[in-house]
């Protein structure tokens, strides 16, 4: 049963208030409940730029509504490029990024990631790497005069054996829906 929250007016949900303490713990000493919505952070924020369903003070409100569906389960929160913009001209402190990235923890927990993250930290896994190295990308680096490998876990495959040993301690292929880990 969910603790009782406030209740959103123009949605009618009801607010957890678990999730919202819940949140509080994952912001630590940033405090959501401050903002007063001036809407600072949305103003000037890349993110909002390419993607106006992306405003940061839409998503502190949710989170001291305790709207955890309206956080959680909603792909806009994985639009935010954690600039820390938002952070710099809050009059409050109130820091949106944190609650955003908080939100993030929260939906990597419940395993509600998106496709596009999946496959990047797919990439990670199999190559060390978050962007993998093509075959047109190694070319372009020869005709420069260089290996076709950067000097990283391409060229270094014990490079690449730590970077699968740290993944599987941390759990982060289980985080994500993958392998199990050992």
């Amino acid at each position: 049963m969910k603790g009782k929250g406030l209740k959103d007016l123009f949605s009618m949900q009801e607010g957890d208030a678990r999730f919202l303490e819940e949140l509080r713990r994952e912001v630590g000493d940033q405090e959501p409940d401050v903002c007063f919505q001036c809407m600072r952070c949305t103003s000037g924020c890349d993110a909002f730029r390419f993607q106006p369903s992306y405003k940061p003070h839409q998503l502190v409100g949710f989170a001291r509504l305790g709207l955890r569906e309206r956080m959680v389960g909603s792909e806009v929160i994985w639009s935010c490029t954690t600039c820390n913009y938002c952070r710099e001209v809050c009059p409050q402190r109130v820091a949106p990024v944190e609650v955003v990235k908080a939100a993030r923890r929260v939906a990597v927990r419940e395993g509600r990631t998106v496709e596009g993250h999946r496959r990047i930290a797919g990439y990670l896994v199999q190559t060390g790497h978050l962007v993998p190295v093509s075959d047109a990308v190694r070319r372009q680096r020869e005709r420069l005069g260089l290996p076709g490998d950067p000097p990283t876990t391409h060229a270094f495959p014990r490079a690449l054996e730590e970077v699968r040993e740290l993944v599987g301690r941390t759990g982060f292929r289980k985080l994500l829906g993958g392998e199990r880990d050992g």
